[in-house]
């Protein structure tokens, strides 16, 4: 269908132009004088260079077909061996992405996605289904189907910085620091983290940020040794990057996992109501080394999250 629609498309556009061609060519060729022969010629030219481009555009359309000449006909592409639903899926996923579909717009129907995209419910449905598994639709029994808030995928298993985490979610991370200070360690802490007798710990408490939104209250308790970050600047900073400046590679670490409801000063820091539900994530991390380098307490809106395990 959509071979049928550009031949149609380039016939009209090369006869519209050709007859305009013709026009201004018959009052050149007649002030000049010039031959038929010369004015057939350029006009030959003319037509084979535009089927060139026409022949270029197919072959481009058929290497990918998420192009914007592909996008301007809303066709998919059926000569290609991926499937009509993963075509779908990844095009409504790529304007989800990028914005085009905002999070809280409402799809189109199932019928209006099948009328526009030239394929059959079924397919659309399948494709509607990916999604949904992905996270990037909820669909609303009664009352459609709609763009999901934007959720941060995070693996329970793996150690990974909050800002790779956006950036894979096309995200734009943020930190504000809250505090940091010295202060003196519980025995557990002594404990856990094998420290000398009289050695402080340094506290560092921050609010992570997605697209300038709270989501995550992180409270971090180093050995005195990393006391070089009072020297850095932790606001809208990797916490994984600047100690890998100094030579810290976080590599495993072992976590619990459990549910608390938000305190006055947690929900004002996040922006949500007191009494909220939070997943709280308690981490001991290691270094590649297998040295403990920090405990880790992070207070996550969980809606904001689909966690991996």
């Amino acid at each position: 269908l959509f071979s049928i629609i550009s031949a149609m498309i380039f016939l009209i556009s090369v006869l519209t132009y050709d007859i305009v061609l013709h026009l201004l060519l018959v009052v050149y060729f007649f002030v000049s004088n010039q031959s038929v022969i010369q004015y057939n010629t350029y006009c030959q030219y003319i037509i084979y260079f535009l089927f060139i481009i026409y022949i270029f555009m197919q072959m481009y359309y058929n290497v990918n077909s998420n192009t914007l000449y592909g996008r301007l006909f809303m066709e998919l592409n059926n000569t290609i061996a991926t499937p009509l639903y993963k075509q779908l899926e990844e095009k409504l996923q790529h304007e989800i992405e990028t914005g085009e579909r905002p999070a809280g717009s409402r799809l189109p129907t199932e019928n209006e996605l099948s009328e526009t995209y030239h394929v059959s419910r079924v397919t659309v449905r399948k494709a509607l289904a990916g999604l949904s598994e992905l996270g990037y639709l909820d669909r609303k029994s009664g009352k459609g189907t709609f763009v999901a808030e934007k959720k941060l995928h995070r693996s329970i298993t793996e150690v990974i910085s909050f800002t790779d985490m956006c950036r894979m979610m096309n995200a734009t991370a943020g930190a504000k620091t809250i505090k940091i200070a010295l202060e003196e360690p519980s025995e557990r802490e002594i404990k856990e983290m094998s420290l000398k007798p009289g050695e402080k710990i340094l506290v560092l408490e921050r609010i992570r940020y997605m697209d300038d939104e709270p989501v995550i209250i992180e409270l971090n308790k180093f050995p005195e040794s990393f006391s070089f970050l009072f020297g850095e600047d932790l606001n809208d900073t990797s916490l994984f990057e600047v100690l890998k400046k100094h030579n810290i590679i976080l590599d495993h670490s072992r976590k619990t996992l459990d549910i608390i409801f938000a305190s006055p000063q947690e929900a004002k820091a996040l922006n949500i109501n007191k009494g909220y539900p939070l997943l709280r994530i308690k981490s001991t991390i290691h270094d590649v080394e297998n040295t403990i380098t920090n405990l880790c307490q992070q207070l996550c809106i969980g809606d904001k999250f689909t966690f991996i395990v």
